[in-house]
């Protein structure tokens, strides 16, 4: 954030910070969703802070605020103090918006989850050290934050499995292995962000009119080193990290799948990848 935040004020760019998996994370002493001019968070049913559906956006500036309530609430703003029969909300008038609304109940589960959040984290964080250590031990290590994050917000758990530990196995059939061991989905790591099929706008044809310069195909770069990891990269949902005494079973999981490769070699093509959903 900081190389971004910086490279967007002397350019003259405002920051949209995309929190969407991190709830509660803290970078330098600030919390994340604080350094942008608008911060997004998702709490759909896989993220820390989860409702089902649904999302949060930050900001604390008043002007983005009231375009932000009216992009969510069909260009509408909120009335301070509506009447016993009045309506909530009155036409903007000002931003043509669409009806991104939370449902109540959505944020009631939100926010019974809040004071939880912090002790969850501190449970997450003693699963990722027994299962770091291990790991560490095996010649397969788990991915390191930057300097400065002062509470993590683990998402999916990731870790390397080097090409040099593998004897020929497809990265695959090595999920596949400890997913059968752990009992719930390992699976590799997604392909980098300008190769993903999200990033491919000029596959919809509600694109082409506004493409018409070729705009979209500057995101065909290389990226070799988020390629190179994607190809080395194994990760896990961060639900079984809260049951911090089954830790050291998906170590011990981890570590048998290790030491049997050889076998594994053997019958790699035969293993199916597990489903990540």
């Amino acid at each position: 954030m900081p190389a971004v935040l910086d490279f967007a004020r002397g350019a003259g760019l405002a920051v949209i910070e995309d929190c969407a998996q991190a709830h509660g994370a803290v970078l330098n002493g600030r919390r994340v969703g604080t350094f942008g001019d608008v911060a997004a968070f998702s709490m759909q049913q896989g993220k820390v802070l989860a409702a089902g559906e649904g999302g949060a956006v930050l900001t604390d500036d008043a002007d983005r605020h009231d375009r932000l309530v009216q992009l969510r609430t069909d260009g509408r703003r909120y009335v301070e103090d509506p009447g016993l029969d009045s309506m909530e909300v009155v036409d903007g008038r000002s931003v043509m918006g669409t009806n991104h609304c939370m449902t109540e109940m959505q944020a009631a589960i939100l926010l019974s989850q809040l004071p939880l959040l912090d002790e969850q984290h501190a449970i997450r964080a003693t699963s990722c050290a027994v299962i770091g250590r291990r790991l560490e031990d095996l010649g397969l290590p788990p991915l390191g934050q930057p300097a400065g994050v002062e509470q993590e917000s683990v998402y999916k758990y990731a870790f390397r499995w080097p090409v040099e530990r593998r004897r020929g196995v497809r990265l695959e059939a090595i999920a596949a292995a400890i997913s059968a061991e752990v009992g719930f989905a390992v699976y590799r790591a997604d392909p980098p962000l300008n190769e993903h099929p999200l990033m491919r706008p000029w596959t919809g044809l509600r694109y082409w009119a506004i493409d018409s310069a070729g705009a979209f195909e500057g995101i065909l770069f290389d990226t070799p080193v988020a390629r190179e990891l994607a190809e080395q990269t194994l990760v896990f949902h961060h639900a079984p990290l809260l049951a911090s005494e089954h830790a050291a079973r998906i170590a011990d999981a981890i570590e048998k799948v290790a030491t049997s490769i050889d076998e594994l070699a053997a019958h790699g093509k035969t293993i199916e990848a597990p489903d990540p959903d």
